[in-house]
């Protein structure tokens, strides 16, 4: 984004932006909005057709579409590589003081969003009783499927359902504007917490199983039981091409959409993938 670069970027001068997430470090940290100026492209027709950049920072910038590629001679099969890595995940997560976990662990960070300090100070509810939403969601999601919670995620109508659901367990009226706890496409903690433990569950059934796992992105060290497997962010390029060539396994199980970057490369690689099912990315 311009407010990246300085003073060097000017805002007469056009800027394009391409995005392939809308984790926390792609929405919350662009204080104003971006102007007429910037050029957002995004991965998936489906994020724009959907409403993901509804938010009033995206209001008045140009939304379009470019599709993903990689570079060749950058992803690439490597010869006598020894695969000494069993299983590969490479990914970030959001920042767990923005997912449930200050609700249901000892995570010592509470790190409040905008709209819930204005739920609290509209009177819409108290600091207390969004606690005990929290914990609800936590240990409903926790029950889910996989499949079933990213139908919260990409379904209006059953992510309108699940946050009723919530509300009347924790005896709270329905209002449309508690009910955007529970906001689709939006830099949520509920949305954080569903893409988290989609990401996180499969990794956690391999955890006390004999498997060489090498995991890397942010906040991975901060789930106890995947620690140990937590390599920390892994640079673009060369170093990640030799990774994946390195890696029997490379797993591909994004909250969003399987057909991003990470998915071209991993195949520019040669490597092998291990891909979950989302069936909207057929529209893209």
């Amino acid at each position: 984004f311009r407010y990246e670069f300085g003073n060097i970027f000017p805002p007469q001068v056009p800027l394009i932006s391409w995005i392939q997430d809308i984790l926390d470090n792609t929405n919350d940290v662009i204080e104003t909005p971006i102007d007429r100026n910037n050029y957002i492209f995004s991965i998936s027709k489906t994020w724009i057709k959907d409403g993901v950049f509804s938010s009033d920072k995206f209001k008045e910038c140009r939304i379009g579409f470019l599709p993903t590629g990689i570079n060749s001679g950058v992803y690439h099969p490597l010869l006598d590589v020894n695969k000494d890595i069993d299983v590969l995940y490479v990914t970030h997560l959001a920042n767990p003081s923005r997912t449930m976990a200050p609700f249901h662990s000892r995570y010592p960070e509470i790190d409040w969003f905008d709209y819930e300090d204005q739920l609290i100070e509209d009177n819409k509810i108290s600091r207390d009783h969004l606690y005990l939403v929290y914990i609800e969601v936590f240990r409903a999601v926790h029950c889910l499927p996989l499949g079933e919670m990213l139908g919260i995620l990409k379904t209006p109508e059953i992510n309108r359902s699940f946050g009723m659901g919530i509300l009347e367990k924790c005896h709270l009226s329905f209002d449309d504007d508690l009910l955007k706890l529970f906001n689709l496409n939006t830099p949520n903690r509920f949305n954080y917490e569903v893409a988290l433990t989609i990401k996180k569950r499969p990794l956690l059934m391999l955890a006390d199983q004999p498997v060489n796992m090498h995991i890397y992105g942010n906040y991975w060290d901060s789930i106890p039981e995947l620690k140990k497997f937590a390599k920390g962010p892994a640079t673009n390029g060369s170093f990640l091409n030799q990774l994946m060539n390195r890696s029997k396994i490379c797993v591909n199980n994004s909250a969003g959409t399987s057909l991003h970057m990470r998915a071209l490369e991993i195949l520019g690689s040669g490597s092998f993938m291990l891909s979950r099912y989302i069936p909207s990315d057929l529209d893209n």
